[in-house]
């Protein structure tokens, strides 16, 4: 599934310092947004909290769709026509000496 699709700005801060506040336009998420690491919780324990004046929550139904076909997990599943593999080997590009 893919969640969102959408750009982004950054307005300040860097995730490098624990600290990323952006502005998101997708088709489920838009807005002013801030992601900020947890010192508490370890090194890879991020927030990610909405920002700003729109602070509206997301629909159920918007959640568990996909934002490009509309499907939901449970139609993806079902219909398995798309499955991905992690285990496929490169395809070689170009030539190789």
């Amino acid at each position: 599934m893919v969640w969102d699709i959408g750009v982004f700005e950054i307005m300040e801060g860097t995730y490098w310092k624990g600290f990323l506040h952006f502005h998101l336009k997708g088709k489920k998420l838009n807005g002013e947004w801030t992601l900020r690491r947890s010192a508490q919780r370890g090194k890879n324990a991020w927030t990610l909290e909405k920002a700003g004046t729109n602070r509206h929550a997301l629909w159920a139904k918007k959640d568990d769709s996909s934002a490009l076909s509309g499907r939901t997990m449970a139609e993806i599943a079902k219909a398995r026509d798309r499955e991905w593999q992690s285990n496929r080997k490169p395809k070689a590009v170009g030539k190789h000496a």
